[in-house]
């Protein structure tokens, strides 16, 4: 059962919104907007403050909008969440400081509680060339996962890393109890 209590940081929604921009224009944020008002999650997306909490219901419908809207495909989820990595100030400074892409992997994984008030992102194993980090509690819908698969794959490319890549090995949303993404890179 997807969950609906929790909240995340304004920063979460700050570079999707950026890349509906890019890719929809201003009436696809628009469409966006509608969707959610229709599903009783309406939010002034250009007000978003990046250090407030916003409900995760909001979350959901600003994803299922995205996934319903353009495409109804899982490589849109995939590449909004690639964007939001290479999109996010903090994660360029530190690939700035943090050359290796394990350290750059383990401190954006370190970073979830900042942004998420529900789940725990764990990092299960982290060497060079793979890192497996493991999501607990944490079951917002599937159109996260494909999502949250992008936005790894984007940490590391944005850290130097090439022909990365990722699968999700466990998936909550799939009745498994927790999830599980293996990535990998040269």
């Amino acid at each position: 059962m997807t969950q609906t209590v929790g909240h995340c940081r304004g920063a979460v929604f700050k570079s999707n919104i950026g890349y509906v921009k890019k890719k929809y224009g201003s009436q696809g944020l628009n469409k966006i907007t509608t969707y959610m008002k229709e599903k009783g999650a309406w939010m002034d997306l250009d007000k978003i403050r990046d250090t407030e909490w916003y409900p995760i219901r909001m979350r959901i419908a600003f994803l299922d909008g995205v996934y319903e809207l353009f495409s109804g495909r899982n490589e849109e989820m995939f590449s909004l969440g690639k964007y939001a990595a290479l999109h996010v100030e903090r994660l360029a400074l530190l690939v700035r400081y943090t050359k290796r892409t394990e350290e750059v992997v383990k401190e954006s994984g370190q970073s979830w509680d900042k942004h998420w008030d529900i789940g725990s992102l764990e990092i299960m194993v982290n060497e060079h060339g793979h890192t497996l980090l493991r999501l607990e509690e944490f079951n917002i819908g599937p159109h996260q996962c494909k999502y949250l698969s992008g936005y790894f794959v984007g940490v590391a490319e944005l850290s130097g890393a090439n022909n990365v890549s990722i699968e999700e090995t466990a998936c909550i949303s799939k009745g498994d109890p927790y999830h599980e993404f293996d990535l990998h890179w040269e």
